[in-house]
C-alpha cells in the first residue's frame, strides 16, 4: 500500500515525487515523501545533509551535497553529485 494515494494530492503542475528511507536507528528506518514542484526560474534542486539544499535527507548514508534533481524540457534528470555511496532509483545504482 502507498504511504500517500498521489491521485489525491492538490498538485496541478509539472512535479516528482521521490520516497526516501531514513535510517533512525540499529534496524530501524522511517519512510519520507517529498514532493518538488518546479516554480518560475527554479528548476534545479541540490538534496543532502546540508541544511541549506532544496531537499535535506538527514542520514549517515547521504552526503552533504548528495544530487541534483532537474526539471529542462519537461523532462527531469537525477544527477548524482559523487556520493560517497551513489544514488539509487529503485534500488538500482
Amino acid at each position: 500500500m502507498p504511504l500517500v494515494m498521489y491521485a489525491d494530492l492538490p498538485i496541478e503542475h509539472e512535479h516528482m515525487i521521490l520516497e526516501s528511507e531514513m535510517h533512525v536507528g540499529k534496524g530501524v528506518s522511517q519512510q519520507l515523501i517529498h514532493i518538488v514542484v518546479p516554480e518560475g526560474d527554479k528548476d534545479e534542486f541540490i538534496f543532502g545533509r546540508g541544511e541549506d539544499h532544496d531537499l535535506l535527507l538527514n542520514d549517515i548514508t547521504t552526503s552533504d551535497a548528495h544530487a541534483y534533481l532537474k526539471f529542462e524540457n519537461s523532462t527531469w534528470t537525477l544527477e548524482d553529485n559523487d556520493s560517497k555511496y551513489g544514488t539509487t532509483i529503485r534500488m538500482k545504482k
